[in-house]
């Protein structure tokens, strides 16, 4: 059983899309630091050193978990350079979605004219998990046939 408290002032909550914490890709400790990072205002900066001092975690493991989100598309890491040409700072962008970085890059280079990949599309559609649905179909059979059954 989940025992709730109520939202309100006295008790903030975040919305996060569920799609995030279902995500079998990421790590327990992903999930957790793409929901804290979700749960700040848009304009908030992404600063690792504030994310070693939010918790228990060292520098090394808080690295690790931006590089598992950078690598499903949930954070992107741009350089900031200084006049000297150094790096200055990164700045991280962080999104509910991953792969709207790669379709937001595509559809920059698609208005120069370039395709992304040099490849043409194959024009099929993205695969779905059949499995899956197959197996939540018997699973409901199962359990309307045992319902019926008593």
């Amino acid at each position: 059983m989940i025992h709730r408290t109520a939202k309100n002032k006295k008790h903030p909550f975040a919305k996060v899309n569920k799609r995030i914490l279902t995500d079998k890709r990421l790590s327990w400790k992903a999930k957790g630091l793409i929901a804290y990072l979700l749960s700040k205002p848009d304009d908030w900066k992404v600063i690792i050193e504030d994310l070693v001092n939010q918790g228990p975690d060292g520098k090394d493991l808080v690295s690790g978990i931006v590089k598992e989100l950078m690598r499903y598309d949930y954070l992107q890491r741009e350089i900031q350079r200084d006049e000297a040409g150094k790096i200055a700072s990164w700045d991280y962008d962080v999104h509910e979605m991953p792969g709207l970085f790669e379709a937001e890059a595509t559809s920059r280079k698609s208005t120069s004219g370039k395709p992304s990949s040099g490849k043409p599309s194959s024009g099929k559609p993205a695969t779905t998990n059949k499995g899956f649905y197959k197996q939540r179909i018997l699973q409901t059979n199962e359990h309307t046939h045992r319902k019926t059954n008593k």
